[in-house]
This record gives structure tokens, C-alpha cells and sequence, in this order.
């Protein structure tokens, strides 16, 4: 409809309208959400993918790189939770916008290759942050464009993030 198009161009839709794919596509605060996700969602298939063989690298030994492992997985599980909550009082673009900002020192701090002691929080905090994606991303869909783009948004976000993944 006219209405939904103009929402569109404005950024958001009405309430019980929906965009299609199209539109979500021409639409930049869409494409920020997405791009701000996808960064997120790379640097944690990194840290999952590397953590063993980098700290390895770095002269720590199996049973820490492995702990390390298991610490950004249980920081994970927490994070579903504790973002989803602020999700709901900060809004999903802000979770998002702060989830972009602390990793952001996060990677930072892991550049400096700390030790075993530092490096446990260190990793733990991170994966907090990893698994507040799901909660931050589906919030901000659901606010920008309503209930009714809501499965087409996420599905296309996920879509637009995927192949960045594989980069």
C-alpha cells in the first residue's frame, strides 16, 4: 500500500502493515541493523572457530585453551538472557549499538594477548556479548518494523549476514 512504501522511505512500517523484501532492502536503517548483526555475528564465529589454535599460539596450554572454550560458551548461554532483558528496556538498535561498542574494546583488549587470569573474564565477557545477537537483533526488527515484517526482517537480515560469516 501507499502507506507502507512511505513507511519504507521513513524508515519503519505502520502498525499491521508490512514491507516486503524489496523495501527492506531500499531501506538503510534496515541495512544497519542487518550490517551492525553480521559484524557481531563474524567476530564471534571467529572467536569460537580460533579461540583454541590462538591462545595455543600464544603459549597457553591445551586444558586452558579449552576452559577458555568452555568459558565463552557459558558466557553465551548468559548472555541470551541479560541482553534479551535489556533488550526490552533499552530497545533492540541501542542492545545492538552497545553490543557493536563492547566487543569493539573486547577485541581490543584480546589484541593485547593478556594471560590465562586475564584472559578468562576477558573471554567469558565476550561471549556474554555473542549471545545477546539473537535477543538485540529480533527486538530492533520488531520495534524499526512491526509485528507484521517481523519473520521477513530477521529472515533477510540473517540472509544478508550469512555469506559475511563465511568471509
Amino acid at each position: 500500500t501507499d502507506s507502507a512504501a512511505q513507511a519504507a522511505k521513513q524508515g519503519g512500517a505502520t502498525a499491521g502493515e508490512e514491507l516486503t523484501v524489496g523495501q527492506l532492502l531500499l531501506n538503510r536503517p534496515f541495512w544497519a541493523l542487518s550490517l551492525g548483526w553480521a559484524a557481531l555475528s563474524m567476530s564471534m564465529t571467529i572467536a569460537i572457530t580460533h579461540l583454541v589454535p590462538m591462545v595455543r599460539g600464544w603459549g597457553l596450554g591445551l586444558a586452558h585453551a579449552a576452559s577458555l572454550e568452555t568459558a565463552i560458551h557459558i558466557g553465551a548461554m548468559v548472555g541470551t538472557v541479560l541482553f534479551g532483558w535489556l533488550a526490552d528496556r533499552l530497545g533492540g538498535a541501542r542492545t545492538l549499538a552497545l553490543l557493536c561498542l563492547n566487543s569493539a574494546v573486547l577485541w581490543a583488549l584480546m589484541l593485547l594477548k593478556p594471560g590465562y587470569i586475564a584472559l578468562l573474564p576477558l573471554v567469558a565477557v565476550l561471549g556474554l556479548h555473542g549471545g545477546g545477537l539473537a535477543a538485540g537483533l529480533a527486538m530492533a526488527i520488531s520495534q524499526q518494523f512491526g509485528p507484521a515484517t517481523f519473520g521477513r526482517g530477521v529472515g533477510l537480515a540473517h540472509t544478508v549476514g550469512l555469506p559475511l560469516n563465511f568471509l
